[in-house]
């Protein structure tokens, strides 16, 4: 599964360290690119269409759950990356799928994106079996049949043929 995913911190180094460290231990994320604030992410997230967002909680103009608050329905997953624990509660009241402390450690990122990629497979297998089983009832509906009769016969009429 290929991932497109954003990177958002306010400091250079940071978020340039998390770029790299994405591109090395992280093949399933094909496309990656960068912000370094609240509004500089938010224009990126609507212009960008991440799958993944690696989020810091403390921005130069806002925090990350000050962000998050200008989508009205978050279409992305959220990895918050910062130095501070004191956030993790927050981060997770906000349905994040992971919290990475700075600096942050390959294994430990490359679990959180395994996280994210386990979450959209079982995502996909629920659409499929939602699909399969609306077209299944279709099917049945198709072929339903009720029993009508009249003085001499009784007849076997297909729902779908009722007008």
């Amino acid at each position: 599964m290929k991932l497109r995913a954003l990177v958002i911190d306010n400091e250079t180094e940071i978020r340039e360290s998390v770029l790299n460290l994405v591109t090395v231990f992280c093949p399933d994320i094909s496309e990656l690119g960068s912000a370094n604030s609240v509004s500089s992410g938010i224009e990126k997230i609507n212009l960008f269409k991440p799958d993944l967002v690696f989020l810091d909680v403390e921005l130069g103009d806002g925090t990350g759950m000050s962000l998050l608050s200008h989508f009205a329905e978050i279409t992305f997953d959220v990895i918050f990356i910062t130095a501070h624990n004191k956030y993790a509660v927050d981060a997770f009241r906000l349905s994040a799928i992971d919290f990475l402390l700075k600096p942050i450690n390959p294994e430990e990122l490359v679990i959180a994106v395994q996280k994210v990629i386990e979450k959209k497979e079982r995502n996909i297998i629920f659409s499929q079996l939602k699909i399969l089983n609306e077209n299944y009832k279709a099917a049945i509906s198709a072929e339903a049949k009720i029993v009508l009769k009249d003085a001499d016969s009784i007849f076997f009429v297909r729902t779908k043929d009722i007008i």
